[in-house]
């Protein structure tokens, strides 16, 4: 008896798949694609509990990582470490964080922390709600000496045109200054009608109004104003801020809580000036005067 073989050519072609089986690789070239899920709604790779999700919510890279390991990100090449850039394809911005992320820390082997660009080059603390923004230099082992500096001449400028107050605060030690204290005050200034005095500048009042004194208060103390009658036979009433006292100058008198310093009204008191100065929360001192000034009582 013979043998017949019968030799059947079977070719399967699978239509829907999501995958081809190419020099050795398997490759997604459809679809959504997932390896090592059943199901997904974006291209997944998984390998035990950990997985990369590509293309989720609001076209998310998520690298989900098994209980509490860290996510690690690190730039590599074929010899080992490489650079690592973060960049748009065009313009754009970068945001590293959000809302719930309890900080972020940048560590290096010493090198240094670059902010470069085409306009201003701004580092922005942004404090949430009532919170002071902080800048603090530490070393391994706590806090350390932090120095402002530039890479070469230059001006280290601090605060600006709405900075209330620049306290110095130490624990008793030394303020030091290498060189030379200039300190500009702003331009004279004319008022008419009744102000809020601007600390740190001389006033020449042109008519009778009360003028009130800006705020004393601890983070005030060393800022003083200076008042000047430019006309005869007017009352320039200064008044003092909430709950401050006045001490005329020249004087044993200070003021009651609240009371305001007039001048005389008369008819050569053109030219009577006063400088008060905060010396302390709540108390103006005078130390300089012209002409007669007198307590005017509440205002």
């Amino acid at each position: 008896m013979r043998n017949i073989f019968i030799l059947v050519a079977l070719t399967i072609v699978v239509a829907t798949s999501a995958y081809a089986y190419t020099t050795g690789d398997w490759r997604c070239i459809s679809g959504a694609c997932t390896l090592g899920a059943t199901t997904a709604t974006s291209s997944q790779l998984i390998g035990g509990a950990e997985s990369i999700t590509v293309g989720g919510s609001n076209d998310t890279f998520l690298f989900t990582v098994d209980g509490t390991d860290t996510v690690t990100i690190i730039g590599a090449d074929a010899a080992g470490a490489a650079d690592l850039l973060l960049d748009t394809t065009g313009a754009g911005a970068i945001t590293i964080g959000s809302g719930d992320v309890t900080g972020v820390t940048q560590t290096t082997d010493g090198a240094s922390l670059n902010l470069e660009g085409t306009t201003a080059e701004t580092l922005t603390l942004t404090a949430t709600s009532t919170n002071t923004a902080i800048f603090q230099g530490a070393d391994a082992a706590g806090l350390a000496n932090t120095l402002f500096d530039t890479t070469g001449a230059g001006t280290i400028t601090i605060g600006s045109a709405d900075v209330t107050s620049i306290p110095v605060i130490t624990d008793g030690g030394t303020l030091t200054i290498d060189g030379t204290i200039s300190v500009t005050a702003n331009a004279v200034s004319e008022i008419s009608t009744a102000v809020t005095l601007v600390a740190n500048t001389v006033h020449v009042a042109s008519e009778a109004a009360d003028h009130t004194l800006p705020t004393c208060n601890a983070g005030a103390v060393g800022n003083w104003v200076t008042v000047i009658v430019r006309d005869a036979s007017e009352i320039i009433s200064i008044v003092p801020d909430t709950g401050s006292t006045i001490a005329v100058p020249g004087t044993t008198t200070v003021l009651g809580a609240d009371d305001e310093l007039d001048s005389a009204a008369t008819a050569d008191d053109s030219g009577d000036f006063v400088t008060l100065i905060c010396g302390a929360a709540a108390k103006w001192y005078g130390i300089a005067m012209g002409g007669v000034w007198t307590d005017g009582g509440a205002s």
